[in-house]
């Protein structure tokens, strides 16, 4: 099953849920932002900046690391499964998306868990640069002491709490600990949220960029940019 098998799935089952216009809209905001959105703004952020020995998260979030598909436990899998299952979507669909997920713990992924009140609120993933990460991230190559954070989503019911902040905070303390002095990521033009949560974090943008796949070869054209408000 491959990615547009996938999103066609998807489609239908809009399609089925919700009818024909707004089927016809989620496909135009697919195909606009593919076509006029590709770039994305790449952020920064100096570990050895940051102040304190520790980042306090609020009392009702917790956020727990998780190294291996098997150290999940399985109350977390099933509310993994539960958040990404849309009604009517097949269980296959469902497995070969975890499937992909998961393929960043075969390649040296740290995924980390946001639980607020018990109930999974989202989840991103870290590499370092002995991981491997190119993959997932081919700007540029990363040096001693580098990560990249990737794959995030905070689950709708979740959103506008601060968490995927906090979270990015949180986590910069902990990979610090681990000799983390830099971090990297990227984020669409269009995703303003996350953006805004990456500098609430304390990332700086430090440009923008569009790749362009030419016979095979990934070629970048970088820009100055800004992640606007």
């Amino acid at each position: 099953m491959n990615k547009f098998t996938i999103i066609f799935h998807k489609l239908l089952w809009n399609f089925r849920e919700h009818g024909i216009l707004n089927l016809l809209h989620k496909a135009s905001i697919i195909l606009w932002r593919a076509s006029f959105l590709s770039a994305e703004h790449v952020f920064f952020l100096d570990c050895t900046q940051l102040a304190g020995g520790e980042f306090y998260l609020p009392r009702n979030l917790k956020v727990q690391r998780y190294g291996k598909k098997e150290d999940l436990p399985k109350d977390i899998l099933d509310k993994l499964k539960f958040q990404i299952q849309k009604k009517g979507m097949g269980e296959e669909i469902v497995e070969h998306y975890l499937k992909n997920l998961f393929t960043l713990f075969r390649d040296g992924g740290v995924m980390w868990v946001a639980i607020m009140e018990n109930e999974l609120a989202g989840y991103f993933w870290t590499l370092f640069d002995k991981d491997n990460y190119a993959p997932y991230f081919q700007q540029f190559p990363l040096s001693s002491g580098e990560a990249v954070y990737l794959a995030g989503l905070i689950f709708p019911n979740y959103r506008g709490l601060g968490i995927f902040a906090s979270m990015l905070r949180y986590v910069a303390f902990q990979v610090k600990e681990d000799g983390i002095q830099s971090i990297f990521t990227r984020v669409k033009v269009w995703n303003k949220a996350s953006a805004r949560a990456l500098v609430k974090a304390g990332f700086n943008i430090i440009g923008t960029q569009r790749q362009i796949n030419v016979f095979g070869r990934c070629i970048i054209i970088w820009s100055k940019g800004t992640a606007g408000e």
